[in-house]
C-alpha cells in the first residue's frame, strides 16, 4: 500500500526518473499530487507524454514542470497556465532551450517559459502554420533565443505578455505573413542589438497587417527591421504606437 503524510512540513516533492509519465507510474503520480501535503510538487519529464496522460492526470495540481524536450505534433493545441522552465543542470554550456511547436494552429494563455524559447512552425513545413496566439505569458531569463523565435505563423498574435530579462524578443520569419499583431507587451533587459521585435529579411510583408502598439521596451534597441518589403510609413507607425 502508499505510506500516509499526516505533515504539512515537506517543502518540495520532485517526481523524477528515468521518465516519470509512463502508464505504470500514474497511479503514483495522482497519489503524490493528492495525498502529500508538499508546499510544492515539481515534475521532470520529456515531455513526449504529457498530452498522453492530461486526461488520467490532474497536472494543475503539480506547481513545476521541468521539461527537457518538448516537440509537440499536431492539428491543434490550446496551452493554458503551464511552465516550460529549461534544466540547466544537464550541461554548462547550454543556457536555454526550445519549445518546437509543429502545428497548424497553436494558442498559449498564462504560460511561463523561463530559459525556454517558443518556435511556432508548421506540422509537414515551415510554411503551414495558421496561427499563433500567446496571451497572458512569461518569458524570463532568457539568453542567447528570442522569446519567439522564426515565428512562421501567418497570423501571430501577441498580447499582455512581459519578457523579463530576456536579451531578445520576437522574430517574425514568416514567409508571407498575413498579420502580426503585438500590443501591450512589457520587453525588459532586451540587449545585443537584437530588440524588441525583429522582422526577418526573407518574406513580403507589404499586403501584411501589422498592428504593433501599445507596448513598452526599455532595451538597447527596439526594433530591428531588415526587410526591404516593409514601408517606411509602417516603420513609422510602430515607432509612434510603443514606448521605447
Amino acid at each position: 500500500g502508499m505510506p500516509e503524510f499526516d505533515s504539512s512540513n515537506i517543502g518540495e516533492v520532485v517526481i523524477s526518473g528515468g521518465e516519470p509519465l509512463l502508464e505504470e507510474n500514474i497511479a503514483t503520480i495522482n497519489y503524490i499530487c493528492d495525498s502529500i501535503p508538499a508546499k510544492k510538487i515539481s515534475l521532470f519529464t520529456n515531455g513526449v507524454n504529457i498530452l498522453k496522460f492530461k486526461s488520467q492526470c490532474d497536472f494543475t495540481k503539480i506547481d513545476e514542470f521541468q521539461i527537457d524536450l518538448f516537440i509537440i505534433f499536431l492539428e491543434s493545441i490550446n496551452v493554458k497556465n503551464v511552465t516550460f522552465k529549461f534544466n540547466d543542470n544537464v550541461d554548462d554550456k547550454y543556457t536555454s532551450g526550445e519549445l518546437q511547436v509543429f502545428t497548424t494552429n497553436m494558442t498559449f494563455v498564462g504560460c511561463t517559459f523561463e530559459g525556454v524559447a517558443v518556435c511556432p512552425w508548421g506540422k509537414t513545413n515551415q510554411d503551414d502554420c495558421e496561427s499563433a496566439i500567446f496571451t497572458d505569458c512569461i518569458w524570463k531569463n532568457l539568453s542567447g533565443r528570442y522569446g519567439i523565435h522564426q515565428n512562421t505563423a501567418h497570423r501571430l498574435t501577441v498580447t499582455d505578455c512581459d519578457f523579463l530579462n530576456c536579451e531578445r524578443g520576437i522574430h517574425t520569419n514568416s514567409v508571407s505573413p498575413e498579420m502580426i499583431e503585438i500590443k501591450g507587451n512589457t520587453f525588459t533587459g532586451i540587449g545585443n542589438g537584437y530588440g524588441m521585435l525583429c522582422l526577418a529579411e526573407n518574406g513580403n510583408y507589404s499586403e501584411t497587417e501589422l498592428n504593433i502598439s501599445g507596448n513598452d521596451a526599455d532595451g538597447q534597441v527596439c526594433l530591428r527591421q531588415l526587410n526591404k518589403t516593409i514601408s517606411l510609413s509602417q516603420v513609422a507607425a510602430i515607432f509612434a504606437n510603443n514606448i521605447f
